[in-house]
């Protein structure tokens, strides 16, 4: 089942990649970091900041939703800059 969602994340990934490539400032794409799929952009003032996707094969439920969205606010409050 993990590798499933992988495959789905990789293919969210290799869709979207042409869009991403070419907007200014882009740097980089990975996987499986803070979240399913983060997207890094050159700040002008030194650095990077993120774009966080989570990237599902499968139709969350409102429990789950909740738990996604509460891990966002985690994140953001760990990382306000980001």
């Amino acid at each position: 089942m993990a590798r499933d969602g992988f495959e789905y994340q990789d293919a969210f990934v290799l869709e979207n990649l042409p869009l991403w490539l070419s907007q200014s400032g882009f740097t980089q794409v990975v996987s499986e970091v803070l979240g399913d799929v983060e997207v890094r952009y050159f700040r002008p003032g030194g650095g990077t900041w993120c774009v966080l996707y989570e990237a599902k094969s499968y139709q969350l439920s409102k429990q789950a939703i909740w738990e996604e969205i509460d891990n966002f606010i985690t994140l953001h409050d760990n990382a306000p800059d980001e």
